[in-house]
């Protein structure tokens, strides 16, 4: 990811303004709200329409497009997943699509990201105040389907992982996921902890 760039936001059209983005709150996870283009469309098929137009686009750091309420063929699907790899591949950027799951092959990942319950959070003091999450990669083109907790570092600017599973002195053991070295373009399994990938 090109970490100078733009990232791209098309937000979702029917939340009648709940749920936009807050800048002192993408300051606090350090991202400056400066590099942040928001692409405002009421009509949720023509924002998936310029999803190659924008991804074609060089210099963005990302592309996120949400995809609320369309309704549209596995086909139509594959046709979007394929134009938007394309396009992606000429300019080097990494498109996220959100929205309600959909059934399709065609993307490299499919991931679901929900908040992890609160009484996880609050029974280790280390992740009070933090953001935390159970991620769970349902698809990987190549790879094998994977679940985890992490929570956020705003203060050291990355996620770690916070598996409670594992307990040492009845304390859950947490262990920094490699996605924190910004400079890696890529994560290989090699470099995810031992407790992860044993499961």
């Amino acid at each position: 990811i090109n970490d100078a760039g733009l990232i791209v936001w098309c937000p979702a059209s029917q939340r009648n303004g709940a749920g936009m983005l807050y800048g002192h709150g993408l300051a606090a996870a350090g991202l400056d709200p400066a590099r942040l283009l928001i692409v405002d469309t009421p009509n949720p098929s023509r924002r998936l329409a310029a999803l190659d137009d924008i991804l074609r686009t060089e210099g963005l750091a990302a592309v996120v497009m949400e995809y609320d309420g369309v309704q549209k063929s596995a086909d139509y699907w594959m046709r979007l997943a394929r134009r938007a790899q394309l396009a992606a591949e000429d300019s080097g950027t990494t498109a996220f699509l959100l929205g309600a799951p959909i059934s399709v092959a065609g993307f490299e990942t499919a991931w679901q990201i929900k908040p992890a319950a609160d009484l996880d959070r609050w029974s280790h003091s280390a992740l009070v105040q933090r953001s935390v999450w159970d991620l769970t990669l349902q698809r990987a083109r190549g790879g094998r389907p994977h679940k985890c907790r992490v929570g956020w570092q705003a203060g050291l600017g990355r996620l770690q992982a916070c598996d409670h599973n594992i307990m040492a002195n009845g304390k859950p053991v947490q262990a920094e996921l490699p996605i924190a070295d910004l400079s890696a373009n890529h994560l290989s399994a090699s470099q995810w902890p031992a407790q992860a990938l044993a499961r």
